[in-house]
């Protein structure tokens, strides 16, 4: 039975996410990039923080220092329309329209989706379904067997992510795991939307660059394509019209140009340059100076 808040509601998001750590954060990389207003309550402490250097995360060669990582993380969440608030979960309630949260600065957000991240911290937990979610050893029971993937519990609406789910103590796994999780969650916002199964479940998060995927007009291929995605579902004509107008748009804009890669290139590693140690910066960037002048001098001799 839901229940209703006393308090004055401070925010109203589509997803509220509690755990600002690595699986925290990629739910809310995917989220807020398919246009969920996004809530990261993030009460400043992650397991990452046990780890003395991150030597096994694809993408660095030599290893990346924890509190850099974490920047990285908290950067890239907010850079694509997260927000993200040191604030720590308590309470939590079901509402008819899904959930809502109060934190202990006294704070409560109302959200259609709630992401629980954070492998600390969960006595929140307790306090929703009176306690269901928490079992006699103090794991996290998530019905695993009846929700084997994407994170669902059997709450509609709630989600598991990252270690606090079945990931392994890896901060790769948790990454991967809640990743997982995001695409449920946004198949199941694509479902309550009205749109068909395959249709629903048809959603991926890249871009590439135009020509690299067919020989041809990529906007005729996608609107060739959504038929074929759409299936035997009974649609009615203008709503077939609306979905496929949808459809060729995002689908369109997952295509860039040449320029627009190099941009983002760019782009890309200037905001890597913003989280490294400035003495490392500069050192390096001498090292590159020297290497280039040795380079003209021996083209000189």
């Amino acid at each position: 039975m839901s229940k209703k808040s006393r308090k004055v509601v401070a925010g109203e998001y589509d997803v509220v996410i509690v755990g600002g750590g690595v699986g925290g954060i990629t739910v809310g990389v995917f989220t807020s990039r398919y246009g969920l207003s996004t809530l990261i309550l993030d009460r400043g402490r992650s397991s990452l923080g046990r780890i003395a250097h991150l030597e096994n995360f694809p993408g660095f060669p030599g290893g990346i220092d924890t509190p850099t990582f974490q920047k990285l993380l908290h950067a890239q969440a907010e850079r694509v329309g997260c927000e993200i608030t040191r604030e720590k979960a308590v309470e939590a309630s079901q509402t008819e329209d899904g959930f809502r949260i109060e934190t202990e600065t006294g704070d409560e957000y109302a959200t259609e989706s709630l992401v629980a991240a954070a492998k600390y911290g969960r006595e929140w937990l307790e306090t929703l379904d009176e306690g269901e979610f928490l079992g006699d050893d103090g794991g996290v029971d998530i019905n695993w067997e009846e929700h084997k993937r994407y994170g669902r519990t059997s709450v509609d609406g709630l989600y598991f992510a990252g270690r606090l789910g079945t990931a392994e103590d890896q901060a790769v796994v948790a990454a991967g795991q809640a990743g997982e999780t995001a695409l449920g969650l946004i198949h199941d916002v694509r479902r309550d939307e009205g749109l068909p199964e395959d249709l629903a479940t048809h959603y991926t998060d890249w871009v590439f660059v135009e020509g690299s995927v067919i020989d041809g007009d990529w906007e005729a291929h996608v609107r060739k394509e959504f038929p074929e995605r759409v299936g035997d579902a009974d649609l009615s004509e203008a709503r077939f019209d609306e979905l496929q107008s949808q459809y060729v748009e995002r689908k369109v804009e997952q295509a860039i140009s040449p320029s627009e890669q190099r941009k983002r290139r760019r782009d890309g590693h200037r905001h890597l340059v913003e989280h490294i140690d400035d003495d490392a910066v500069l050192e390096r960037a001498e090292e590159i100076k020297t290497e280039r002048s040795s380079g003209l001098d021996d083209e000189r001799q």
